[in-house]
């Protein structure tokens, strides 16, 4: 064979080979209603109010409201969403110009513009509306449209963190026409966002159902008719749903059914890195937990790579601050400042006036899930290896985050807890969700009644650092001071399983994104 038939020839299997590549491609299948299974009930659906993972799945992730702004995990930059194109960033960083994305329209048929995404924001700012977000946007002086598609935003003072502000789920664009329709009730019997799906019906505790967005302004998309988001409470009733094909995603599934489902030659399971901390809140208000000897003590007693191994499976990253081991606001070099060490805790307790004859007694209140429990039940086994007594409280969730998260029905009374453990999902770009909002002095969210003047010193002058590398350095002090003062427990940052069946089609859950839905298809 001369050296020219040789050529033509591989140029022709190279050639049926690509063909055949193409021919095999799938071509995403219109139609059909998918089935997931949540664990946990919203409270609202009004981007403005919500405060669980759910509420923030349903409106952001799965696509039913959309922001300003994306985050792509990949190429770990921002790309334009609502808005046409990145803001233009003029006077020192204070005002933020941004061209809005033309041919939008709300579920409701009203166009979407930048009057539209002014007012939405606006929301927030209106102190009438009680917005636990107030606090993040007191920077933002002014937010208007200059024309019916240039949205202006003025700050006070540089935000070198605002852009993380445009792609979250709080400036989700929603309807002026439907809030004032609905009004309380908005978010609750109603929302209207721009996004690919739009809301049908919310049965707390049975169901949440979206159907596809016919006028949705990206053509042919989604691919879905439906969405039923089913409420699961039990743990293996959902793997069973998974495995008997009743439901086609699950997600936080519990890592010691990891390798039971990747066995299964009909579901795919994702691991993600994980966006949770696995801590207990301590309240610092009340006894015994106001004395920081008692707080490092517990923090010394707990033998975090044996709860990694026995409850999650190996799947976790030890947690030595308030930021996740991944997170590019946790310092490399910063180790854990309150290792396993059964002997200090014991001395550390002595020294807060507790031993044998007075033993340090305490409850701790968990979410009523396997995973909770479990890691309650190694807690007490530790405390009491080091003479502490402690009595597990499991709840149901909602009445535990009530409790603890939001304490909306209490008041914000501190001696409703004495600890509580649980998980905080925090954001995978924004640094502030990650503890700002957390251990602030006076904020909704500060579980603990964390107060420290030089901490909310730092929060505050970060945002004038420059660059990355500058803002590094004040969140780097902030992870040293609040680890150190122990408001928190941190126990440990698991990876996150999401299961599905193999009949799903274009689902890729990322670190930002849990339930990416919009280009979802159904294979059969």
């Amino acid at each position: 064979m001369n050296r020219f038939t040789y050529t033509l020839l591989m140029l022709l299997l190279a050639g049926l080979i690509c063909f055949g590549a193409a021919a095999m491609a799938e071509t995403p299948k219109r139609g059909g209603t998918l089935q997931a299974v949540i664990s946990q009930d919203m409270w609202t659906m009004d981007p403005i109010h919500i405060q669980t993972a759910t509420g923030e799945r349903i409106i952001h992730d799965t696509g039913l409201g959309e922001c300003l702004y994306d985050w792509d995990v990949e190429k770990g930059n921002f790309t334009p969403r609502l808005a046409a194109a990145l803001p233009t960033i003029t006077d020192g960083g204070k005002v933020y110009t941004i061209p809005v994305r033309k041919g939008v329209k709300f579920h409701d048929g009203s166009k979407y513009d930048a009057h539209a995404a002014a007012y939405s924001i606006n929301r927030i700012l209106d102190p009438t509306n009680k917005s636990s977000l107030l606090n993040k946007y007191k920077a933002v002086k002014k937010v208007e449209a200059t024309d019916d598609y240039t949205l202006k935003i003025t700050l006070e003072t540089p935000d070198n963190a605002f852009m993380v502000k445009l792609a979250a789920r709080d400036v989700i664009a929603v309807s002026q026409k439907a809030v004032e329709k609905y009004g309380n009730d908005f978010g609750f019997k109603a929302f209207v966002g721009t996004g690919p799906f739009r809301f049908v019906e919310w049965i707390e505790r049975d169901r949440i159902v979206v159907e596809r967005n016919p006028n949705y302004w990206k053509k042919g998309l989604p691919y879905l008719d439906k969405i039923i988001f089913k409420y699961t409470f039990d743990e293996e009733l959902a793997l069973l749903q998974l495995e008997l094909d009743k439901v086609h995603i699950l997600s936080n599934v519990a890592l010691k059914y990891v390798k039971t489902l990747q066995a299964d030659n009909n579901i795919e399971v994702k691991l993600i890195p994980g966006i949770q901390h696995e801590q207990i809140y301590l309240n610092t208000k009340m006894k015994p937990f106001n004395d920081i000897r008692v707080r490092r003590a517990l923090a010394h007693a707990i033998d975090r790579q044996g709860i990694i191994e026995g409850v999650f499976e190996g799947y976790a990253m030890e947690s030595v601050g308030p930021y996740h081991p991944w997170f590019w606001t946790h310092n490399s070099d910063f180790k854990q400042p309150y290792p396993y060490d059964p002997e200090k805790a014991r001395n550390l307790l002595a020294e807060a006036g507790y031993g044998p004859n007075n033993p340090l007694k305490f409850q701790l209140m968990v979410t009523n899930k396997d995973v909770f429990v479990e890691q309650a039940t190694m807690i007490q086994a530790f405390m009491q290896d080091v003479g502490v007594q402690v009595e597990v409280l499991p709840l149901e969730k909602s009445t535990l985050l009530d409790r603890v998260y939001v304490r909306r029905a209490f008041k914000g009374k501190p001696e409703l807890f004495q600890a509580a453990l649980e998980d905080w999902g925090s954001d995978a770009v924004d640094p502030e969700y990650s503890a700002e909002q957390l251990f602030s002095s006076g904020s909704v969210f500060n579980k603990s009644f964390y107060a420290d003047p030089e901490t909310d010193k730092l929060f505050e002058e970060v945002k004038f650092a420059k660059t990355i590398e500058e803002q590094k350095q004040f969140y780097h002090k902030t992870e040293a001071l609040i680890a150190g003062e122990v408001p928190t427990v941190w126990i440990c940052n698991p990876k996150e399983a999401v299961a599905f069946r193999k009949d799903v089609r274009g689902f890729v859950p990322n670190a930002d994104n849990r339930m990416p839905l919009e280009k979802v298809w159904l294979a059969n």
